[in-house]
Formats: C-alpha cells, sequence, structure tokens
C-alpha cells in the first residue's frame, strides 16, 4: 500500500475574502498625507432630502461605489464598482477623488476632476454619475461641537471662556 498523502493535498488557499481593495487595478495607494481620524467622520448618503444610508470614515479613506465591497454601496447603473474614495488628511480635512469612473462626479454639481484629490467641505455634496444619491460629509472630527464652543478644547483658551 502507498503511505496516506498528508492531509491537505494540495497548497491551502488564501482565506476566502472579497477582492482585495489594494489588488483592485483602479486603486491607487493611499497618498502620503492619508491619515486615520483622530474621531470617526459621519458620510450621509441623501436621497430626495432624506438620510437613506450612512457611514464612519474611520481609516484613512473610505471606497463608495456598486460594489458589495465598498464602504458606501450606491446601488445605480452609472456608478461605479469602485466609484471614488473620500481621504481624510491630518487637520480633519476630507477629499474626494474619482477612481476615473465612467461616469464621472461632481461636487455642488461642478465636476469632479477624475483622478485628482479635491476638497470636499463639511455639507458639500458628492453625486457619483447620475445616480439621485448624494453623500455629503456632515461632520469631521467635532467640528459641529466647535461652532457651539462646547468641546474640551474650550479649555485650552483660558479662564475666560464666556465672556460677557
Amino acid at each position: 500500500a502507498l503511505p496516506s498523502p498528508s492531509p491537505s493535498p494540495s497548497p491551502p488557499s488564501p482565506p476566502a475574502v472579497s477582492p482585495s481593495l489594494s489588488t483592485m487595478a483602479t486603486m491607487p495607494p493611499p497618498p502620503m498625507w492619508a491619515v486615520p481620524p483622530p474621531n470617526p467622520v459621519r458620510v450621509e448618503v441623501i436621497r430626495e432630502g432624506a438620510v437613506v444610508t450612512h457611514a464612519m470614515l474611520t481609516s484613512s479613506q473610505l471606497v463608495i461605489g456598486r460594489d458589495p465591497s465598498a464602504d458606501i454601496v450606491l446601488p445605480h447603473p452609472s456608478v461605479s464598482r469602485k466609484h471614488a474614495l473620500l481621504v481624510h488628511k491630518e487637520g480633519g480635512e476630507v477629499f474626494a477623488f474619482d477612481l476615473g469612473s465612467t461616469h464621472g462626479s461632481s461636487i455642488n454639481r461642478k465636476p469632479l476632476p477624475p483622478k485628482s484629490y479635491v476638497r470636499l467641505d463639511r455639507g458639500a455634496m458628492l453625486r457619483l454619475g447620475t445616480s439621485s444619491r448624494l453623500v455629503c460629509v456632515t461632520a469631521v472630527e467635532g467640528e459641529e461641537e466647535d461652532a457651539t464652543g462646547d468641546t474640551a478644547n474650550d479649555a485650552t483658551t483660558g479662564d475666560k471662556a464666556g465672556g460677557a
């Protein structure tokens, strides 16, 4: 009799995961300045004036597209599988980056140049393709709290936080 083969006759295959973003040909490496935000950044998807879903940007970048593995999935025929990125920069800025999609993107109705980082101000509306859904960064690192004067940062301004 021949010796029995080892329990795994073929080399182990890599774990079954959705296509890694790093292996997608359309995914550029994150820019050198991309850093995770110290606090999550809220990103909302709005359709007909109502928030239909949201995601939290907790890493240096977030993928938006039609593919189920995207961080924000927009199921519309004009949205590419991997359509755009939101990238966080130190200091709280968020940038939009169109990955060279077929139908393009726009910020506040102005075309977003493909494969270029464009700052996305809080409240700006990012449209992918011709989808009626809009992507909006609604809170960046506590900016909303800063506006009310209720953050811990005010404690560093001195004793006279209130004023007359």
